[in-house]
């Protein structure tokens, strides 16, 4: 989700320019060997895309975050019914009806709960993930070996 909030705003040679370093960095090992490093973005800046406040409740210290759109931590979730590993037309026409509900009808920030909830969609659809991300890993360790160790680790500079 964060990208496609990035693309609405910003040019894609300033993305695609490479590291520029300072913050957190993300490295992702190619089956050649190779190691492949790019810029990361901290967790302030993924709350600034998606347009997070922190509000006050009025009941002392207890605050509470609302966002323009679904924070980052919860769209990245394993359980995240919602996140299909790409984007997808249906991922799009939501995106777009939320501009559209922000910019004609004056829909407000959301509290993390409301996004929660509506990210974590159905169980079963949630099951069902789960179980082909198992059997996409069993096919790669079964007929491609070499393929299956890809990983992808999050480094931070501050550690």
């Amino acid at each position: 989700m964060s990208w496609r909030l990035v693309i609405s705003f910003m040019h894609a040679d300033k993305v695609l320019g490479g590291p520029v370093g300072g913050g957190p960095m993300r490295e992702v090992y190619h089956p050649s060997g190779n190691m492949l490093v790019d810029d990361d973005l901290t967790d302030l800046e993924l709350d600034l895309l998606c347009g997070t406040y922190i509000c006050h409740t009025g009941e002392g210290p207890v605050v509470a975050y609302k966002s323009w759109f679904p924070p980052a931590i919860l769209f990245e979730k394993r359980d995240c019914a919602e996140n299909y590993g790409r984007w997808t037309e249906y991922r799009e026409a939501r995106y777009r009806r939320r501009l559209l509900d922000i910019e004609q009808h004056g829909a407000q920030p959301e509290p993390v709960s409301r996004w929660r909830d509506q990210l974590r969609g159905f169980k079963e659809t949630r099951s069902l993930n789960q179980n082909m991300e198992k059997l996409a890993l069993n096919f790669l360790n079964e007929h491609h070996p070499d393929m299956a160790h890809l990983t992808c680790e999050w480094i931070s500079k501050e550690k």
